[in-house]
């Protein structure tokens, strides 16, 4: 039921509207969308149909209809990455590839894990999608994939990535063992904060003022530059912060897994917010 808030909050942020509202909620349940009773993921294609990541397959919404698009594995989507050009990448359990529309404007998925792309998967799950010097990141908990538009290579790596994130032709990488934040420079990553400085994982980055807010799971929100800045901007620590949508480069939306929604505005490395009580 997390698809009620999150589409409501997607249609807010892109509308032109120059007076403040509150969009109507729309709680939509399985009855409705008939599909699983867990979403992962949810992005907006260009045409305005909103397409969420199901545990039963791919989930389209145009408004009115729902209809569900199921992988060949006929398992669910963890992960959703939407292009430019219009294709819908995805990230399933031991599977990862993208949909395109044919002439019939019908949703054809073709796989990119398969041994025909010299992919070989052991319990991979994948959980985020990134797009970095147009190439697309494919990212488990164990390993990463990139596919550069027609052969798909491994991530060279050590360490197994938490969180792979893009931002501003740059991408960053939160490993899980030893906790480093990182960011890929000419093909070597490059440790930007040791756990021992921020003591946490960072789980989102945001652009703020010609620098990063970086969002980590318990301890708040901090500034990051070129000379580390742990000024805590944002402090919920009794809460995980779990989804994260910037509007501008000084509003961000912060919604928790305890199902609390933040609207924090950034001014003067100051964040002023407001706080709202789940509402599904």
């Amino acid at each position: 039921m997390l698809i009620c808030c999150v589409i409501a909050l997607l249609f807010c942020i892109t509308g032109n509207a120059k007076v403040p509202y509150i969009p109507k909620i729309i709680n939509y349940s399985v009855s409705d969308y008939k599909a699983g009773n867990q979403n992962w993921a949810v992005s907006q294609g260009p045409g305005g149909k909103m397409y969420i990541g199901n545990n039963r397959g791919l989930l389209v919404f145009d408004g009115i209809h729902w209809d569900l698009v199921k992988l060949p594995n006929n398992l669910g989507v963890r992960a959703l990455y939407i292009s430019k050009d219009g294709r819908i990448y995805v990230g399933s359990f031991e599977e990862f590839g993208y949909f395109e529309m044919d002439d019939e404007n019908d949703l054809i998925y073709h796989s990119l894990s398969s041994s025909e792309m010299n992919v070989y998967l052991n319990n991979d799950e994948f959980w985020t999608i990134n797009e970095y010097k147009g190439e697309i990141y494919f990212q488990s908990f164990r390993s990463f994939f990139i596919y550069d538009g027609e052969k798909v290579r491994k991530g060279v790596s050590d360490l197994s990535p938490l969180y792979i994130f893009t931002l501003d032709d740059h991408l960053y990488v939160q490993f899980m063992e030893g906790g480093s934040f990182c960011r890929m420079d000419d093909g070597q990553f490059t440790e930007l904060l040791s756990k021992k400085v921020l003591e946490d994982d960072v789980v989102s980055v945001l652009p703020f003022d010609h620098q990063l807010l970086l969002v980590s799971a318990r301890s708040g929100c901090f500034i990051y530059d070129e000379v580390p800045d742990r000024q805590r901007l944002f402090d919920e620590a009794d809460r995980i912060a779990g989804r994260f949508i910037s509007e501008q480069s000084s509003r961000c939306f912060i919604c928790t897994i305890a199902g609390i929604l933040f609207n924090c505005e950034l001014c003067r490395r100051r964040c002023r917010y407001r706080r709202y009580q789940r509402f599904w």
